[in-house]
């Protein structure tokens, strides 16, 4: 059954992607338990060559046999050819709900990918367009090429720029604040902005698991710098990437009071207003109602 592609995803949730690896398989039963609002089976850097063909046959065996609950499940690739079309060979499955490609330089591995997870669903009785591309930015190269990047497939929902290795092919010395990168998150929210996809990233290293007081204010910063979401490494910091984008109680009672001082105006023939002594125009109207529809879809989720 062929399907229309929706491009705006936006719209969608993704405030929290806990990262596991693809071959040890204590950690990716428990991970669907954790709250997280996609887990992500890594097939690639968490995996060691030699252990590959075992990873694959996990995440093979893991889609077949996980419980079915409203955690989103995506496996993250290798970038060669002769790894990754036995990645997708692995994956494609109902519980399946997408592939992300590191290491992008190129639209050739996105459409060559998109390809494959046609062919496979057809294939295995899945609708087309069943299986969502997120796509991951580790150099200059693959940065300088994003417009180009996200304009290669309907089927890209999320765009992430991976701090490590960006840092390594510019040259640059991580911080533990992350401000050297700024101006390149920049181009990432941006460029996702325009093609409707989810900008996704944190501003420094999710490696540090332990300081969650540290980990909870770069969330924030993340938060604010335009990203709609953050990976994780440990179970701990999915609840503080949950809260840190979900909105809060004080903004949804505020963005509640901007729509109906707004739309008032607007029935009194007016295009603006003010609200807590404050100026509402269309964008701070357009704002509001964005953050209640988001609120809305998290509340259908839970």
């Amino acid at each position: 059954m062929e399907t229309k592609f929706v491009r705006n995803r936006v719209e969608k949730i993704r405030r929290s992607t806990l990262i596991v690896p693809g071959n040890v398989e204590r950690f990716m039963g428990k991970a669907i338990t954790r709250g997280a609002d996609t887990v992500q089976f890594d097939l690639e850097d968490s995996v060691p060559y030699e252990q590959k063909d075992i990873g694959r046959q996990m995440v093979r065996e893991a889609l077949n046999t996980l419980a079915q609950n409203a955690t989103q499940i995506n496996v993250r690739l290798n970038n060669e050819p002769d790894m990754w079309e036995k990645d997708v060979a692995c994956c494609v499955a109902p519980r399946l709900h997408s592939v992300t490609i590191p290491k992008v330089e190129d639209i050739t591995i996105i459409r060559e990918v998109e390809a494959k997870l046609t062919d496979l669903e057809r294939e295995r009785g899945l609708s087309v367009g069943h299986t969502e591309i997120s796509i991951l930015i580790e150099s200059a190269l693959g940065l300088s090429r994003l417009p180009e990047l996200l304009g290669a497939s309907d089927r890209i929902s999320t765009v992430t720029l991976g701090n490590e290795d960006f840092c390594l092919d510019l040259g640059i010395e991580a911080s533990p604040t992350g401000e050297e990168l700024f101006p390149y998150y920049a181009q990432v929210v941006l460029q996702a902005r325009i093609h409707q996809v989810m900008p996704l990233g944190f501003v420094s290293s999710i490696a540090d698991f332990r300081n969650l007081d540290n980990f909870r204010r770069l969330a924030e910063k993340s938060k604010q710098l335009g990203f709609m979401g953050s990976s994780c490494i440990h179970p701990d910091q999915v609840a503080i990437l949950n809260e840190v984008y979900t909105p809060r109680q004080e903004d949804i009672e505020k963005a509640m009071g901007i729509v109906q001082a707004y739309e008032e105006a607007q029935q009194q023939g007016r295009s603006s207003c003010s609200y807590m002594g404050k100026m509402i125009d269309p964008p701070v109207y357009l704002r509001a109602q964005f953050l209640l529809k988001r609120n809305t879809i998290l509340v259908g989720k839970e």
